[in-house]
């Protein structure tokens, strides 16, 4: 810049490089959104997005609550309780998990409920193949 303003020469190249960005930006920008519109898991079939391991987890525990209000009045105070996905299943209080990565893959798992104090605890475990696995996940709670 020089005391009289911007030359045309300046502005020439703020110009070019402005919309040099702002076409860099746009093909990131397209590329993503089509690369997430197509992306297919290793069956073909396609990933649904909204779903996690989380929410796949928060289902474990609500289907537990009912299976608890089900058939147990009393829990024993920190004395836990293991139940099995394929229990909560068995009973149609909770569907098929499948991987959100891979729909051929069917979760297991099972959740840990432990009263104390009055409050009832439910702390899900869930395995996914090779995928995920929920920390702190122990196999023979699954079998």
């Amino acid at each position: 810049m020089n005391n009289k303003g911007w030359g045309l020469k300046e502005m020439l190249v703020l110009c070019i490089v402005l919309i040099g960005a702002l076409i860099i930006a746009a093909i990131i920008i397209i590329t993503n959104f089509f690369s997430l519109i197509n992306q297919k898991n290793i069956n073909g079939s396609k990933i649904d997005e909204t779903r996690t391991y989380n929410s796949m987890e928060l289902q474990m525990i609500t289907a537990s609550q009912k299976y608890i209000k089900r058939y147990y009045n009393n829990l024993k105070e920190d004395d836990p309780l293991y139940i099995k996905v394929s229990t909560l299943q068995n009973e149609k209080i909770l569907s098929e998990l499948y991987d959100i990565k891979d729909a051929g893959i069917e979760c297991s798992g099972y959740v840990k409920v432990i009263q104390k104090h009055s409050e009832i605890r439910y702390e899900p475990y869930m395995k996914c193949g090779s995928n995920y696995t929920t920390e702190g996940y122990i196999g023979r709670y699954d079998g």
